[in-house]
């Protein structure tokens, strides 16, 4: 006999079966799992031969059976981590090593050209997108690129810094290419691109046409738009920035020349513009996506401009307002659909991430990564310090009171949640995931109402307890708001704590947290 009692969807449901005299419950253990059993199947007696009592008595054993699944599925997800941790070390030492050799050589070889420190430590100086980074990283990439496409209008006396590059470049094993293609960060990936067709060049002016970029029939003074990218990339412009947004950009103006061709950067005009934010749409590309895909390119030309590249930007006062459609925004939840979110029997830990969700207006992630050190109080106020988290935005880094409905469990050490990061350091994914679920049992859900639907239901009801924009952009670490209790702009720490005590949250109340299922 089947039953669909199965409350974590990705494991079977039970069958209950007659084995000499009495009722067994059995459950497939997921093929994802199987390595962690000696059995595909676990079973657990009944302790009865009477059907009815054993019917009676199969949910809870199933639960129990699911609770052990899942234990194991944690082990397995720890010990995965590990594994992954010690083998991304290894590869974390080779590629430093790596690293080090290419930074030495060039250092030397351009000690004229730093403006700093001859000697640079890659592990302290290239883990963070600092100034020397920066530095360094473009003028490999700048001198490089020299060698690839020929000619020396960015550095003088090529012939005699050069002769060093071809012997390092040869060094790579196609593993250790790797190393940067796959696993690490964004310039180092450009860098052995580039490094290794220049090992490949016969001199330091061929252009067989099987290089980094096809320049067509560009005139001996135009320089194509992919030619100029690394250069803008390594600039001064982008010493300030994060490098997620650096990665973006690149991915966006190289979508920008997959569309428009290897175009000479002195012969693209408007009309381009509008091809890409065409195709763009045709590709299910929100107008918003859009028009950040087109200033993408708009910034590069901007930059080219400056460094008279081209004489005038011709991706100035656009109309893209007609390209793909509006971004769809979030529908919040009802009182009642939030009552009937909190009423389900919702594990502590998912329960505990929801209540912070609903109260705080915090994004997932911000969430997900919190850390008891992150947990702090000040004049008897309790908060979140997200000023020095992985937030979205420079606004997003803020203080986050707690409200009083909310209550942290005993104060621990590490992380308040244990999901498991992905390989940019973020837990939205798998939080996401095991949420949804939850999301998913709200009565009369509308499909834009999802799990972000809690921040701007929490948003509404702070404006309808009186809020004004100001404090609850604050709160919610929205655009234009930032940091600003310690510094004496912008709304104080308590005057975010009485703000966000306006709102009353009967579904947090004691009574819902009765039932609900450990981790």
């Amino acid at each position: 006999m089947d039953t669909k009692s199965a409350t974590i969807l990705d494991y079977h449901p039970s069958t209950l079966n007659r084995v000499k005299g009495k009722y067994y419950v059995y459950v497939t253990v997921p093929k994802s799992l199987e390595h962690l059993f000696t059995q595909k199947q676990i079973r657990r007696s009944t302790g009865t031969s009477d059907l009815k009592l054993a019917k009676q008595a199969q949910h809870a054993i199933t639960q129990d059976i699911y609770q052990t699944l899942e234990a194991e599925a944690r082990k397995e997800v720890a010990r995965v981590a590990a594994d992954e941790f010690r083998s991304k070390k290894q590869m974390e030492e080779r590629y430093f090593g790596i690293l080090q050799k290419f930074s030495d050589a060039f250092a030397d070889a351009f000690s004229e050209d730093l403006d700093g420190p001859k000697q640079i430590n890659v592990r302290h100086d290239f883990r963070f997108d600092t100034q020397w980074r920066s530095q360094l990283l473009g003028i490999i990439e700048r001198t490089a690129a020299e060698l690839a496409f020929g000619g020396n209008t960015i550095l003088a006396s090529v012939d005699k810094k050069y002769h060093h590059l071809r012997p390092l470049a040869d060094e790579l094993s196609s593993e250790d290419a790797q190393l940067f293609l796959d696993k690490f960060r964004p310039p180092e990936e450009r860098l052995t691109t580039i490094l290794k067709q220049a090992a490949s060049s016969s001199t330091p002016d061929t252009r067989d046409g099987e290089g980094f970029c096809d320049q067509g029939e560009l005139n001996e003074n135009e320089r194509a738009l992919s030619s100029l990218l690394p250069v803008y990339l390594g600039s001064s412009k982008w010493n300030d920035k994060r490098l997620k947004s650096k990665t973006a950009a690149e991915m966006q103006i190289r979508s920008f020349v997959e569309v428009s061709g290897n175009l000479a950067v002195s012969r693209v005009d408007k009309h381009h513009a509008y091809k890409f934010a065409a195709t763009l749409e045709k590709d299910g590309k929100s107008n918003k996506t859009i028009k950040s895909y087109v200033s993408a390119v708009a910034s590069m030309l901007t930059w080219c401009e400056q460094n008279g590249y081209i004489d005038v930007n011709p991706f100035v006062n656009l109309s893209l307002s007609a390209y793909g459609p509006p971004k769809k925004s979030f529908r919040p939840f009802s009182k009642e659909q939030l009552t009937a979110l909190f009423n389900l029997a919702l594990p502590a830990q998912e329960r505990l991430l929801l209540e912070i969700l609903i109260s705080t207006g915090m994004r997932l992630d911000e969430a997900a990564l919190l850390t008891w050190e992150q947990v702090k109080e000040r004049d008897g106020i309790p908060y979140f310090d997200l000023t020095d988290a992985l937030v979205k935005n420079h606004g997003s880094a803020r203080e986050v009171p707690l409200p009083d409905c909310l209550t942290l469990p005993e104060r621990g050490i590490g992380r308040l949640f244990d999901y498991s990061l992905d390989a940019d350091g973020k837990a939205s994914r798998r939080a996401s995931r095991i949420l949804g679920e939850f999301i998913k049992q709200v009565p009369n859900k509308h499909p834009q109402q999802v799990l972000h639907s809690l921040r701007g239901t929490l948003k509404d009801l702070l404006r309808d307890a009186g809020v004004s924009k100001e404090t609850n952009d604050y709160i919610t670490g929205h655009s234009g708001s930032d940091v600003a209790s310690s510094y004496g702009s912008g709304p104080s720490l308590r005057v975010k704590y009485e703000a966000v005590n306006k709102v009353k949250h009967p579904w947090l109340s004691p009574k819902n947290h009765q039932g609900q299922t450990p981790r």
